[in-house]
C-alpha cells in the first residue's frame, strides 16, 4: 500500500470517529478517480474542468 493510500485510509479512519461524523466530499482529479473508488468513494454530478483539469465530485457516505 502507497503513502497516498496510507494517508486517506487514516483521515477516513479519523473524520469518522468524530461524534458529529457526516459524510466526506472531495473534488478529485478525473486521472485519480479509480484511487479514491478503491477508497469507498463514488462519484456524484458531472466532470467539470478547474484550472483546466479536469475534476470530479465525489463522496464517502458515514456509515
Amino acid at each position: 500500500v502507497g503513502l497516498a493510500s496510507q494517508l486517506m485510509s487514516r483521515t477516513i479512519e479519523l473524520a469518522s470517529t468524530y461524534k458529529e461524523a457526516r459524510d466526506i466530499f472531495l473534488s478529485a482529479q478525473t486521472q485519480l478517480l479509480s484511487f479514491y473508488q478503491g477508497l469507498g468513494f463514488h462519484a456524484i454530478g458531472e466532470s467539470y474542468l478547474e484550472d483546466g483539469i479536469a475534476h470530479q465530485d465525489m463522496v464517502l457516505k458515514h456509515k
